[in-house]
């Protein structure tokens, strides 16, 4: 569906204003957009993830442990895939389905969820570095958002995600380095060459959400505040963006779940080029270990 279509038909949640704004910077930020009591039930059950991680003493499929990481100080940088519980499904499928279709079209589908957290101390073991989500789990065409929920007050010290307006219409950065290793972020030349006019950074209050397109390039800084920060992502696709082959990434038993409107017939192509990331065939690599050294080998597509 193109952007003038998707303007033309009512929204459920968004103003026209969001709505333009986003379609023309490719990210938007709303404070305080999820109540009280939800995120009281969110953070309940996060904390239950985080004592059951104590048990834990490797990173796992669904636990991505932090250095330092123990019984007495659970610590984990990524929960993958927490839709598979009721509680955090039951969100995904509430009011930011009815955001993402004011942003993509009426017909939507379900896509991936994580919780990310930054931890005191951490250092740069906690930054993400420049990249765009569509290397990541390529699609047919890149009518994609990820909708990100800040389940405790995010300052400028906590990292919060910061995106480049506009950059969603530009180019595709290779995320793979000059000996063809994925690396899974843009080059440092690339990074140097952004322009900190066109960066936004979105720290804000409890509930607040912000929202960036599959193709928009994005990093959040290390944290320096005395507090853990966990961000809770749900990201949704247009129903006629389809994955190119099998994505390993994301193991959810929702994965592609129309959520809003009905399954497409047909897929859409844009006409760009779509990257191809390696095979992940054998298990998918931390993001955060991508992102400081840990080089994947490029063994094909997916």
């Amino acid at each position: 569906m193109k952007p003038e279509k998707i303007l033309s038909q009512p929204a459920r949640y968004l103003t026209q204003a969001h709505r333009e704004t986003y379609l023309e910077d490719g990210c938007l930020f709303l404070e305080r957009f999820v109540d009280e009591s939800w995120l009281e039930r969110l953070r309940a059950a996060t904390s239950e993830h985080l004592d059951a991680s104590r048990a834990l003493r490797e990173s796992n499929r669904y636990y991505d442990l932090a250095p330092g990481h123990c019984a007495e100080e659970p610590r984990i940088r990524r929960l993958q895939d927490p839709d598979q519980y009721s509680l955090y499904w039951e969100f995904a499928t509430g009011p930011l389905a009815d955001v993402a279709a004011d942003l993509l079209g009426a017909d939507i589908a379900f896509n991936h969820s994580k919780i990310n957290f930054k931890w005191p101390g951490a250092g740069a073991t906690n930054e993400v570095a420049w990249h765009q989500d569509a290397h990541f789990y390529p699609l047919t065409n890149y009518k994609s958002v990820a909708i990100g929920v800040y389940l405790e007050d995010t300052t400028p010290d906590h990292g919060p995600l910061m995106v480049v307006k506009g950059s969603h219409n530009g180019e595709i950065f290779d995320h793979y380095d000059e000996n063809g290793l994925w690396v899974g972020r843009i080059n440092v030349e690339e990074e140097a060459e952004i322009d900190p006019a066109t960066v936004v950074e979105m720290p804000g209050p409890a509930g607040s959400i912000t929202i960036h397109n599959i193709r928009s390039l994005h990093a959040s800084r290390p944290s320096r505040a005395a507090n853990m920060r966990p961000f809770l992502v749900n990201a949704y696709t247009a129903a006629d963006a389809f994955p190119y082959g099998v994505n390993y990434e994301y193991t959810s038993p929702h994965y592609c779940e129309i959520v809003r409107g009905t399954a497409a017939r047909q897929s859409w192509h844009d006409p760009r080029p779509c990257p191809i990331p390696p095979d992940w065939s054998a298990g998918y690599p931390s993001l955060f270990d991508q992102h400081h050294g840990k080089e994947v080998a490029a063994g094909g597509g997916m």
